[in-house]
């Protein structure tokens, strides 16, 4: 007896589920939501022309692209979620590190030196699996600040002379 095969939106349900799973839960950045957000919308008109030309059924395909569209907007839900936890975890960090240099005239050596004065413990960064947390960078001479990155890749910087943050270019 052989296996009767998967429903089509069944796998379609699945590998959009992986797509939230790469974007939301173990990257923390829409990558993958955008290329593919990219590609439906290039590739999901012919397909559909192509199964009108056949005498398909329109409703299935129109169902997979709202499961697609329905995977992508959770996963850049997610990831706009974390990005602004994120933010307000770095905010924290940044604070704690001025309270630092206001009560001693010198940046700390390395982040664990807040704790437990300025903070209780440093915080979790919390964008996916691979962020990897704050990264802090000390300057080695002293009329220097320091450098904070935080992000995936990191991405953002926090510079201290203008106090913003910016995209690490």
């Amino acid at each position: 007896m052989t296996a009767k095969p998967l429903h089509p939106l069944v796998l379609t349900t699945g590998r959009a589920g992986l797509l939230v799973l790469t974007d939301g839960v173990i990257l923390g950045v829409p990558l993958l939501s955008m290329l593919w957000l990219l590609a439906l919308l290039c590739w999901m008109p012919c397909r559909a022309a192509w199964l009108l030309y056949r005498r398909k059924s329109l409703p299935m395909v129109g169902a997979g692209w709202l499961i697609w569209l329905c995977a992508i907007a959770l996963a850049m839900g997610l990831c706009y979620g974390q990005a602004r936890y994120a933010e307000r975890q770095a905010t924290r960090v940044v604070q704690a590190l001025a309270q630092y240099r206001a009560a001693r005239g010198v940046y700390p050596p390395d982040l664990q030196a807040l704790v437990p004065t300025y903070l209780a413990e440093v915080p979790a960064l919390g964008i996916g699996l691979l962020s990897g947390g704050f990264h802090y960078r000390p300057d080695r001479q002293p009329d220097q600040p320091p450098r904070l990155f935080y992000g995936v890749l990191p991405r953002y910087a926090y510079h201290f002379g203008t106090r913003r943050w910016r995209d690490r270019d």
